[in-house]
């Protein structure tokens, strides 16, 4: 008999202290083909400020993550759990929706 809902495999975490760590301050570009989620990390770079000009500069992409459907839902169940830890903690709050504009 086929068991339809087949317990995930539980896995061990194994760190790898070679992996280097990534510095961005900003998300860019998101892109999902139905398959794969695709995410682009930003970082600024400030130009030189210039008296009576606004301030300009530019954003380079860091990281590029690629990530299949499911692993596309884990990263949206821990980013819930992240909102929701932020909310209690008051760092975040909802934001109430605006009504729809119905004209």
């Amino acid at each position: 008999m086929a068991d339809d809902k087949r317990q995930p495999p539980r896995l061990q975490y194994h760190d790898r202290p070679d992996v280097l760590e990534t510095f961005a301050d900003a998300v860019g570009p998101w892109s999902f083909d139905g398959n794969t989620l695709r995410i682009e990390f930003m970082v600024t770079r400030m130009d030189p400020a210039r008296k009576d000009e606004p301030r300009t500069g530019r954003q380079y992409p860091v990281c590029r993550l690629a990530l299949t459907a499911s692993g596309a839902v884990d990263l949206i169940n821990h980013c819930s759990q992240l909102v929701a830890a932020l909310e209690k903690t008051g760092l975040l709050k909802k934001s109430e929706k605006a009504p729809a504009d119905t004209n």
